[in-house]
């Protein structure tokens, strides 16, 4: 039996993308999307963002990395990094923030910040699971860091700001 001819017409819509919901493996911002929310809106994993001051707020609501290519990025804006699936990341790299960063609902191995500038605070806002991950790596904070004792978390950066952890009146 043939195919009829809305079959025909569907496999065309297809074959050239019409129809494919489908995302590149990487998005380049502004080059593909406008703004960086655009590219989050996407779904494409990885997300490289050229040179530039890009005036939003983020919500990073799954696994993606994000990430300032080629020179300076600029947000002006917060980050908010909120409700991971256990065993999915997310990550941004190379980006200078100059709002906070808040860190909520996240299970394990969840959020990193990589060679960031921050300008605000770093805060653990709503739940966090106990096997939740937090990874701050060769970053400089102004604001300081402000992280809840259940969530574990690996800090290698220059924190100007300060520390709590909520382990400060602890006795070891």
């Amino acid at each position: 039996m043939r195919p009829g001819p809305q079959f025909s017409l569907v496999l065309a819509l297809l074959s050239i993308g019409v129809l494919s919901r489908t995302t590149h493996a990487q998005a380049y911002v502004p080059t593909n999307y406008p703004t960086i929310s655009a590219a989050l809106a996407s779904g494409a994993p990885d997300i490289r963002v050229l040179p530039g001051t890009y005036v939003e707020n983020l919500v990073i609501n799954r696994p993606v990395l994000v990430r300032g290519q080629g020179g300076p990025v600029v947000v002006q804006g917060n980050v908010t990094a909120t409700s991971f699936t256990p065993h999915d990341a997310a990550r941004i790299q190379a980006l200078h923030i100059t709002g906070d960063v808040i860190v909520q609902t996240f299970y394990s191995d969840s959020f990193t910040i990589d060679g960031c500038r921050v300008e605000g605070r770093i805060s653990q806002g709503g739940s966090t699971n106990e096997t939740g991950q937090f990874r701050l790596m060769d970053s400089v904070v102004d604001g300081g860091v402000d992280l809840s004792p259940q969530l574990a978390f690996y800090l290698s950066s220059t924190i100007l700001g300060g520390l709590k952890t909520g382990f400060e009146n602890d006795l070891f």
